[in-house]
């Protein structure tokens, strides 16, 4: 299947994935993972009060014996900056002792990519970068495909950005790209998260202790045979460039996973309401 041109925003300094990684890239992403994921497991276990909901939903995402060529997905809203890595640190321990078992995640280039030692700390972190605003085919998408390609987990904030509120926002058509294009058709895992806009509201810089944080997992989605549908249609197009048919099937694709979504939204905001107002913003002393 034909696919319209890559663009490439970055700068050199921001591209840091190595084309093969050697020993010692390894054992330093493997340290900046497993440091990290450590880390959010403390937090997560003893200065949050978290509850899994559905919890057998994320095995899913680190099970070793779905095919190696499989990949999967994990979408999710967005509340917090500190969703990833916080989020997984629900996870068994054991995940961040093998780096391929690690989720890979998008960042957005002009807040994790912004300065070299940030580009190194979330490469070797296994954070992709990607460019707001300039379309679903750039060079981030594409290495997130190729991931896939090799059996591994990706997750994606589908908001695009950090949304505190409670209504989700429309979903961001990368996904859908994301699973018409990998060799293998991605399981999809959704799941909704409250709470962590409390862990860290906008513009603080500290994390706070003690928060209630829920996390509702939904059932995975297979979209293997639509996809397939969809992919006779493009094919049939034998066109490089992103047509109406293109579009139409990944916003098609991005409408489900968003209904999805939405469901365990409505279920999680009504069980659990006392989140809902963050704390208050801190108003300078008047002169």
């Amino acid at each position: 299947m034909r696919k319209p041109p890559t663009l490439n925003p970055f700068e050199p300094w921001q591209w840091r994935f190595p084309a093969q990684p050697n020993r010692v890239w390894s054992a330093m992403s493997h340290f900046a993972c497993f440091s990290v994921g450590t880390l959010s497991a403390i937090f997560m276990r003893y200065f949050a009060n978290v509850e899994v909901h559905n919890r057998e939903g994320l095995d899913i995402l680190v099970d070793t014996s779905r095919p190696r060529d499989q990949g999967i997905i994990s979408v999710s809203n967005h509340p917090s900056c500190l969703d990833d890595p916080l989020n997984w640190g629900v996870l068994p321990p054991s995940v961040w002792l093998n780096r391929r078992r690690v989720r890979w995640s998008l960042g957005g280039d002009n807040i994790c990519f912004s300065r070299p030692s940030h580009a190194l700390f979330f490469t070797l972190g296994q954070t992709i970068p990607v460019r707001r605003g300039i379309g679903v085919y750039q060079r981030g998408i594409d290495y997130a495909i190729e991931q896939l390609d090799k059996g591994a987990w990706v997750h994606i904030f589908c908001e695009g950005r950090v949304n505190q509120e409670t209504e989700l926002l429309r979903l961001k058509w990368g996904v859908g790209r994301l699973l018409l294009e990998p060799k293998h058709t991605p399981i999809v895992v959704p799941f909704y998260v409250r709470g962590m806009q409390r862990v860290l509201p906008n513009h603080t810089y500290f994390p706070r202790f003690g928060e209630k944080v829920h996390m509702r997992v939904g059932h995975p989605l297979d979209f293997s045979a639509r996809v397939a549908a969809l992919q006779k249609t493009i094919a049939l197009e034998d066109s490089d460039e992103d047509t109406p048919t293109r579009r139409g099937a990944r916003k098609e694709l991005t409408d489900i996973i968003e209904v999805e979504l939405r469901k365990l939204a409505a279920i999680t905001e009504e069980s659990f309401p006392f989140v809902d107002a963050l704390p208050p913003k801190r108003v300078p002393p008047s002169q």
